[in-house]
């Protein structure tokens, strides 16, 4: 059976982010190859710590390769700041949500 690549983005985030993901993609590298599925992993950034470096929580370029370059994408978390913060807002309401299909996902 011929494999099927499958690209992911791996967007850890903030906080426990940074370990979920790493996990989940574990768990990917380890389906079996009877499954008929390889993957391939792009990091890409998103965040509040992303936000306090570059003044973007949700890059442009993060945006820009789930939708051309990516067939699914696992996401970690987001921190909020204890305090607002100028013109920080959360990634996932303003931008990463009208990337997530209304229709069911299939493979």
């Amino acid at each position: 059976m011929a494999s099927r690549v499958l690209r992911i983005g791996l967007i850890p985030g903030d906080g426990i982010g940074r370990e979920v993901i790493p996990a989940g993609r574990r768990v990917l590298e380890a389906l079996p190859s009877s499954f008929g599925l390889k993957f391939e992993f792009t990091d890409l950034d998103a965040g509040f710590e992303t936000f306090q470096k570059t003044g973007a929580a949700l890059p442009d370029r993060t945006v820009e390769v789930l939708k051309n370059e990516c067939d699914g994408a696992l996401f970690g978390a987001v921190s909020s700041p204890t305090k607002a913060v100028k013109g920080y807002s959360s990634p996932i309401v303003r931008r990463l949500s009208p990337l997530i299909p209304s229709d069911s996902f299939s493979i």
